[in-house]
């Protein structure tokens, strides 16, 4: 434990020193660095550039979810909202003692599918 200790120690420590003692960057040089935290310091030195218009940014084409998602969604939410409405229903049954076998666990089981669809289909349009 104790050398598990003295490692982290050693860790942070040279973390923390090799952090601090970040040199800043000069202007107009940029500086090679393979640490990210200080290319993320000489970053935050360096002036602000100011935005490029909207016609020199690219815009990313739209994300299109074809039929395929939705259905690959729906079938895979709906497999898991059949079970999870199957043991939901079992759950409640077995606790509370009431009427029912089969038939309300598998009524049980539809309703739990048929919400898994919709929030399958719902979550793969979005």
């Amino acid at each position: 434990m104790a050398i598990k200790r003295a490692f982290a120690i050693l860790a942070l420590a040279t973390f923390v020193s090799g952090t601090v003692h970040a040199e800043p960057a000069s202007p107009g040089v940029t500086p090679v660095t393979t640490h990210p935290l200080r290319a993320a310091i000489a970053r935050q030195r360096e002036p602000l550039r100011p935005a490029a218009s909207s016609h020199q940014r690219g815009t990313a084409p739209r994300k299109r979810y074809s039929t395929p998602t939705k259905v690959t969604a729906g079938v895979a939410l709906g497999i898991a909202g059949f079970l999870v409405g199957t043991l939901a229903t079992f759950g409640v049954q077995s606790a509370i003692g009431g009427p029912g076998g089969e038939t309300t666990v598998l009524a049980g089981g539809v309703v739990g599918a048929g919400a898994g669809v919709t929030l399958g289909v719902w979550l793969a349009s979005r």
